[in-house]
């Protein structure tokens, strides 16, 4: 093995993530898993607008909120 290879070797293996642990709140929090219809349509392409213009949407509501409480 390079030494290329080792330190990039080195480095993907720091940052490798314990998602389980990372998106436990997340899953604790929603109080059921999100339903495999929902993550079909999710994925498919032509609904990426839409899932973008919702986002947009929550992201402006949640600003005028936190600007609404001065925070």
């Amino acid at each position: 093995m390079t030494v290329r290879q080792r330190l990039l070797s080195y480095f993907f293996n720091r940052l490798r993530m314990n998602y389980p642990q990372i998106l436990s709140p997340v899953l604790n929090f929603l109080h059921c898993p999100t339903p495999q219809a929902w993550i079909v349509q999710a994925r498919d392409p032509q609904n990426l607008p839409l899932l973008l213009t919702d986002h947009l949407i929550c992201e402006t509501e949640g600003c005028a909120n936190r600007v609404a409480v001065g925070a």
